[in-house]
């Protein structure tokens, strides 16, 4: 016959001992199951009771009874329909259990020239928006447009900074920007120490991405076939700004920085009109795949003081198009650059180093045919 002991004493264990365990153990058990995720303990999941219904009240009333409105995906991916546009306020958090399985798409009463997800005040801070694909139907103008117009909400305890967190985000079908960060000016650095993260904008008639703030990070991001370009930062409010890790192709132009201070490191710009537009003081180490129009230089440098470290490359064996002719172009107010450029092409790509009369002052320029 066995006899139970208890490991931590080395006593018996008595009938008694057993009865009280058992007892704890139905307890724990009651417990576990009082807290068990039920829709009626979870009033802040949204989920309409058909495609039709316009999701966008039910998630406007779950962030500001809840502070955070989650949203449930349908089978196969499929959409719910967005009429009335999406309002998030200070430390509220609109959140999807994956980038393409909870999919908002604008319906047709939704207001042309909308936005599907904004700031609720110009000062909301600290708002979460994660884990969706938002379709604007091309009805929609943005599918994530933050506004700053004053300074940000002390609640939030991040100020002097507004800091969004946007991440596993896809934007498709709109008719200006996919993702916009920004504001009025009114307060510097609008939405300054914003994060987008791991986001795709798709066909969007605007920019892919535009950056409007100042301290901003934006990595692992894609943009494809948007109207002007993939990423944009905005002159005089999004300087300090930082990239990596993203890759723009099939637009205009990849990234176009206006901004100073901004550094783009890793990720790639591909098959675009013109690679990569940079302003003063400013940092670029990444790749450059078969960009080019035959006007314009793969990588443009404005302003002064800006270094390069860029490997230029095209996936075009033999017969290159004439079109990808310059490697660097450096504007009429540029100076005082330097850096390295690398090519691993056949040759006839990227023949002519430079486009215009500008040079950068000390450049270190390998295998250049």
């Amino acid at each position: 016959m066995a006899v139970a002991t208890n490991h931590a004493t080395g006593d018996l264990i008595t009938a008694t001992d057993i009865n009280a365990l058992a007892s704890q153990s139905n307890a724990n058990q009651s417990a576990i199951q009082n807290l068990a995720l039920t829709s009626g303990s979870m009033p802040y999941r949204v989920q309409p009771s058909s495609s039709t219904t316009d999701i966008g009240p039910l998630i406007n009333s779950a962030l500001q009874t809840y502070g955070v409105a989650i949203v449930s995906p349908r089978p196969g991916g499929a959409a719910w329909t967005l009429n009335t546009p999406i309002l998030i306020g200070t430390g509220e958090s609109l959140i999807g259990l994956g980038r393409e399985s909870s999919h908002i798409q604008c319906g047709s009463g939704f207001p042309s020239g909308g936005r599907m997800v904004s700031m609720r005040t110009g000062s909301s801070a600290g708002c979460t928006i994660r884990g969706m694909k938002l379709g604007g139907n091309n009805r929609a103008a943005s599918a994530i447009y933050m506004n700053a117009t004053a300074s940000p909400d002390g609640s939030a305890n991040t100020a002097p900074d507004f800091v969004h967190i946007i991440e596993d985000v896809h934007s498709y079908g709109m008719t200006g920007d996919g993702f916009y960060v920004g504001g009025t000016g009114a307060y510097g650095g609008n939405c300054r120490e914003s994060r987008i993260r791991n986001c795709l904008s798709s066909s969007a008639g605007g920019w892919g991405f535009t950056i409007s703030s100042s301290d901003m990070f934006i990595s692992d991001c894609t943009a494809h076939g948007s109207g002007p370009g993939g990423f944009r930062t905005i002159s005089g409010q999004s300087g300090n700004a930082k990239f990596w890790g993203c890759k723009a192709y099939f637009e205009t132009v990849g990234i176009q920085s206006d901004a100073v201070r901004v550094t783009i490191s890793g990720g790639e710009v591909q098959d675009c009109s013109q690679g990569i537009i940079i302003g003063s003081d400013s940092y670029v180490n990444t790749t450059i795949d078969s960009c080019g129009d035959g006007t314009r230089g793969a990588l443009r440098i404005n302003g002064s003081g800006s270094t390069f470290a860029v490997h230029m490359t095209s996936r075009i064996l033999a017969g290159q198009p004439s079109t990808m002719q310059y490697a660097l172009q450096i504007g009429s107010n540029g100076s005082n650059h330097g850096g390295f450029i690398n090519t691993n092409v056949a040759t006839g790509a990227y023949a002519n180093t430079y486009l215009g009369a500008n040079r950068p002052a000390n450049p270190l320029l390998g295998n250049i045919t």
